[in-house]
């Protein structure tokens, strides 16, 4: 378990060598910019990474991690300084359908239109999700269709929709919100949090223990 305040990437992906690295903190290291990750993501040990206000960015976190990370549990960071539990239930906001049970792989990241967005390869329950319509089968609602005319709860990269497993080039999404309509490289983008009130319902929600996480002072 490291903390740290001011390294580069170069010596960042010297830490793959450590034989027991499971949860590094890099909160405020702007010299980590994220070539420094793969090496110490590939290794499989790393379970907690948090990189608040640090130099990486959230497309290039995706670049850096997508083609690495897998499914593997571990836990990225990107909202607050503060430990992500070890595993997550996400469900909608609305019906409380069940999305993700016992999530352990994520990246965590801010979004424009909500209060953070889950990143991941890892496929939703089944069942818990359908396309809004025929013509847009990445952007998906849960199986209740709750949020039908708004904002979809859960982006999926078409290419890779069936695949075991995310070794294509990253693709754009069917449709973008959050990081801009960039090319992303994880399968699955969840909108999550309760908007400004009078700006639409809820969105994805998650555990109680990751909702405090998210909302308390």
């Amino acid at each position: 378990d490291l903390s740290f305040t001011s390294v580069s990437d170069r010596a960042i992906a010297k830490l793959a060598t450590l034989p027991d690295l499971a949860s590094l903190r890099l909160q405020g290291c702007k010299r980590v910019e994220g070539p420094g990750l793969p090496p110490l993501v590939a290794t499989g040990k790393l379970r907690r990474l948090n990189l608040f206000q640090s130099g990486v960015t959230p497309l290039e976190l995706v670049r850096h991690l997508a083609p690495v990370m897998g499914t593997r549990a571990l836990r990225v960071n990107l909202v607050d300084d503060r430990d992500l539990p070890d595993a997550v239930e996400v469900w909608c906001g609305i019906c409380k359908t069940v999305l993700f049970r016992a999530l352990q792989s994520l990246v965590l990241v801010g979004k424009s239109n909500a209060r953070f967005q889950i990143l991941t390869h890892v496929t939703p329950r089944h069942g818990s999700l359908e396309a809004a319509h025929a013509g847009a089968p990445g952007r998906l609602l849960c199986a209740n269709r709750c949020h039908n005319g708004t904002q979809p709860l859960v982006l999926r990269r078409e290419s890779l929709a069936a695949a075991p497993e995310p070794q294509d080039p990253p693709v754009a999404w069917v449709y973008g919100e959050g990081l801009e309509d960039e090319a992303l490289g994880f399968r699955f983008q969840v909108a999550c949090g309760r908007p400004p009130l009078g700006e639409g319902p809820p969105l994805a929600m998650m555990t109680p223990s990751l909702a405090r996480h998210m909302y308390s002072a």
